[in-house]
């Protein structure tokens, strides 16, 4: 967060969301909450620093790394959505989630690896 210069409300619960972020990185799993902002932020802030050494070497690779690094976080309504049987892009959705540009363009970057 300090390389970024932000500064979240409530840090504690952000360690909280991103641990349980890695949990669901190293288990291949997705993350249900109701709080997908926090926790897409949690996410990208765990693999920006886990893809940092390739963040000085190679830009593309670096990008690909940290969109690699984004796990699937649904909130009840896309779960409902996906158990009701409807197609969606998850990190579409996760997008529309988020205002902050560069997990945006993470985001769109997962998008395109899974297309």
């Amino acid at each position: 967060m300090s390389d970024r210069g932000t500064k979240p409300k409530n840090a504690i619960q952000l360690q909280i969301d991103a641990l349980l972020s890695c949990a669901a990185w190293n288990a291949g799993a997705f993350v249900w909450t109701n709080n997908v902002k926090d926790h897409v932020l949690a996410t990208y802030y765990v693999g920006y620093s886990h893809c940092a050494p390739k963040r000085e070497k190679d830009q593309v690779a670096y990008e690909k790394c940290l969109a690699d690094f984004m796990v699937p976080i649904f909130d009840s309504e896309l779960l409902l959505r996906a158990l009701n049987g409807e197609s969606y892009n998850i990190f579409t959705e996760m997008r529309l989630r988020i205002t902050d540009a560069e997990i945006q363009k993470t985001l769109s970057t997962a998008e395109k690896m899974i297309d």
